[in-house]
């Protein structure tokens, strides 16, 4: 926080209860009270200004005793790169400073959670358990088997959704023909249905990959085209056909 515009900041306790009660349009009493009921409540404008209250906190925490809760709040809801702290620290801080019993206990089960999360996503590739459960795995050994650089140099190439039937199909290429083992470079068709989420953020020039990894989450397949920026979670991925590029 700017020292600077802190101190202009007479009762900074009043400042993050006022930004809390704003979010929730409820007393801090009632926050508090109904903690378990109101973390999931995302209203338009809430990560901004939960996200000030955290940063007003931080010179008063010990004094508030929703601190807790905001860093809950924000570990369950902070984008992964939010500026002002890592979501593993609000977990610590939500955990250290819970205001009940049962809060603590709940956000212990979570940060539990994500740091097997963590784990896995750290894991580049195709971990085991995603394996037996991707339908034409042995489809993707040349790209994803030891040493083979994990479709290093990718592109995705194309992508199809369709929303009556929930599936995804992307189609990567993989470019670079010279880390293949006939030379040549290839198209990869992956089929996604029963799809849970996509999140992308693709525009043009910004479809490269640098390498992937696909791991299970909360019981889904998670797929991940890292720095193409692009990550699908569904309940079943179908390797289909592959292509060969001849040019």
């Amino acid at each position: 926080m700017n020292k600077e515009i802190n101190s202009y900041i007479s009762d900074p306790c009043g400042l993050v209860v006022s930004l809390v009660e704003d979010v929730f349009d409820k007393s801090i009493d009632e926050v508090l009270a109904h903690w378990n009921e109101l973390w999931s409540f995302v209203p338009s404008g809430s990560l901004y200004k939960m996200g000030a209250a955290y940063l007003f906190a931080q010179g008063v925490k010990d004094q508030l005793p929703c601190y807790g809760f905001i860093c809950m709040w924000m570990a369950y809801h902070a984008y992964d790169n939010w500026a002002y702290a890592p979501k593993k620290l609000f977990y610590e801080e939500a955990i250290k400073y819970s205001h009940s019993e049962d809060m603590r206990q709940d956000i212990q089960r979570n940060y539990e959670y994500f740091l097997k999360r963590i784990e896995k996503e750290r894991t580049v590739g195709i971990a085991p358990e995603a394996a037996e459960r991707i339908v034409g795995v042995d489809k993707l050994q040349d790209f994803y088997g030891e040493d083979e650089w994990n479709l290093h140099d990718a592109v995705v190439e194309s992508m199809s959704y369709h929303r009556e039937n929930n599936t995804l199909e992307v189609i990567v290429d993989t470019q670079i023909a010279a880390w293949s083992k006939d030379n040549h470079a290839h198209t990869i068709q992956f089929l996604f249905s029963d799809l849970i989420k996509i999140e992308t953020d693709i525009d043009r020039g910004n479809d490269y990959m640098d390498e992937s990894r696909i791991y299970i989450y909360n019981g889904f397949i998670v797929a991940e085209f890292i720095s193409a920026h692009m990550i699908v979670t569904a309940s079943k991925l179908t390797i289909g056909v592959i292509g060969t590029i001849t040019e």
